[in-house]
Order: structure tokens, then sequence, then C-alpha cells
């Protein structure tokens, strides 16, 4: 598997999912989700990296912590690499 789609799944621990995706999916280079879809298309989409803030939509709240955790698996993947 190299994409993973989760769909509308939410996420509430981006570091513990990443962490459990790079160990039982190792070759996983993508992760796609649907939350985009939901979003508003006029929101900044360069925040990403920022806190989240509670005026923020579930959508917006959901498709940023898919983001870190699709950003945050290949470092997982080269600790896991290390620990062989």
């Amino acid at each position: 598997v190299e994409t993973l789609f989760v769909g509308l799944s939410p996420v509430e621990n981006p570091a513990a999912v990443a962490g459990l995706l790079s160990g039982s999916w190792p070759y996983v280079d993508d992760i796609e989700c649907q939350w985009d879809m939901l979003e508003d298309e006029s929101e900044d989409d360069n925040d990403d990296e920022m806190p989240e803030r509670a005026s923020w939509s579930l959508a917006r709240m959901y498709r940023t912590r898919w983001r870190s955790v699709a950003r945050m698996v290949p470092y997982f993947h080269v600790v896991r690499e290390e620990e062989r």
C-alpha cells in the first residue's frame, strides 16, 4: 500500500497515529482524507503549522491533523529503520 485513504476518519493524536501507521504500513507514501472536500475554499490553506484555533471547523481541524500525520510518517520510517 503506497496511498492510504482515510476518508472522514477523525484523528485526536497525530503523532500516535503516525507512529502506528509507520509500523503497520511501512510503504505508505501518501495519506489522503476527505476533510478537504468539506472545508470552505476561502479559508487560508497556509496555517497548517499553526496551533489549532477554537474557531476552526471540525473539517479544518481534522484535515490539519491528517496533514500533520502525513508529514510525520516519513520521520517515523527513518527511526524504525535505524532501530533494525
